[in-house]
């Protein structure tokens, strides 16, 4: 295992399986949860390893946030 791949597993235990189980996240008006469910599980099982597709999965994630807190920003009148 890479730092990189000891980096996202250690995560997965913290704020990364957070976004990706947060039913809420702005990916699930793009994907299944259920499906989501299954790769983060079946990567902390070691069954398959899944952390490229879940480290994008995060990025896509935070993408929307960011995009969607832009577009907040953008609605709301500047105050003087």
């Amino acid at each position: 295992m890479n730092v990189v791949d000891g980096w996202f597993h250690s995560s997965l235990h913290g704020g990364l399986a957070e976004i990706l189980q947060d039913k809420n996240s702005l990916i699930f008006d793009l994907l299944k949860y259920e499906s989501v469910r299954n790769l983060l599980e079946d990567h902390r099982l070691k069954r398959h390893d899944n952390h490229k597709l879940l480290f994008s999965l995060v990025m896509v994630e935070q993408w929307l946030r960011a995009t969607r807190s832009d577009q907040v920003q953008l609605l709301q009148p500047s105050l003087p």
